[in-house]
């Protein structure tokens, strides 16, 4: 691994200070990849795109001083670490075929009146959550809810989150003043 690292530098003075660097930081940053995802290999590999990462910027990075480097190894093999476990819990996206629902069963769809209340209830919201479960139920994506809003898309998944349990609690006490 050092050696494609290596192979990616000009100098032999820039060769010697990432061999330093590499040999100072590398178990800290396996350590800190191993224990975000409990995985041997996969720690491994994350420790590798790091220092692959860090030969391939290594002249702008090497003016930095020994703290502020080791700063950026831990904090970058953290989010790779951070990233790689989101991509293997994210399920595979659906090919075409699973796409399309197919028919929706009759008890499945919403009474007209049942959707206007659900509406009432949307508007009731605070705006901050209001406005991005408007936007989920016309059928947009979070990334795009993000866009339209100009928020960070983790911003808009947990105003949605919250949005639902506000929306849960405002139908509930809605269907106890509608009851019979």
């Amino acid at each position: 691994m050092l050696d494609a690292c290596l192979a990616l530098l000009d100098t032999d003075e820039e060769k010697q200070r990432f061999t330093a660097i590499y040999n100072e930081n590398k178990r800290l940053v396996h350590y800190i990849a191993r224990r975000v995802l409990k995985d041997e290999q996969l720690a491994e590999d994350v420790t590798q795109d790091v220092f692959l990462r860090l030969a391939e910027n290594f002249t702008k990075l090497s003016q930095k001083d020994g703290h502020t480097l080791r700063a950026w190894c831990v904090i970058t093999g953290k989010n790779r670490a951070i990233d790689l476990l989101r991509r293997r819990e994210l399920p595979a996206e659906p090919d075409a075929a699973q796409a399309d629902p197919g028919p929706v069963p009759e008890d499945a769809v919403l009474a007209r009146d049942s959707a206007g209340r659900l509406m009432q209830c949307i508007a009731a919201l605070p705006p901050h959550y209001g406005a991005p479960l408007r936007l989920l139920a016309q059928g947009f994506t979070y990334r795009e809810i993000a866009a339209a809003l100009d928020l960070p898309e983790a911003t808009v998944r947990q105003r949605i989150h919250r949005g639902r349990a506000l929306l849960w609690k405002e139908m509930e006490q809605d269907a106890r003043t509608h009851e019979p």
